[in-house]
């Protein structure tokens, strides 16, 4: 996925992509101290609905499912 993290100023949690935009497929890309969330896909904010609803995120979803059935063939 290529996703990494990064503390911004010791009180939220971002996630980016290699181009440095907001992103991730497992989660809020953004997490602050007092609870809040945000949910961005390729640098584009999405309310909690439309990030579940997404294809990417159904994409991402679906590969974790592949991996879980092949490693149960082992």
């Amino acid at each position: 996925m290529g996703d990494k993290y990064c503390y911004l100023d010791g009180s939220v949690l971002g996630y980016y992509d290699w181009d440095k935009k907001l992103h991730r497929l497992d989660g809020p890309a953004i997490e602050y101290v007092s609870g809040s969330k945000r949910w961005y896909i390729n640098g584009k904010h999405l309310t909690e609905e439309e990030f579940e609803a997404h294809p990417k995120r159904y994409d991402y979803l679906a590969s974790l499912a592949i991996e879980e059935i092949l490693s149960e063939e082992k």
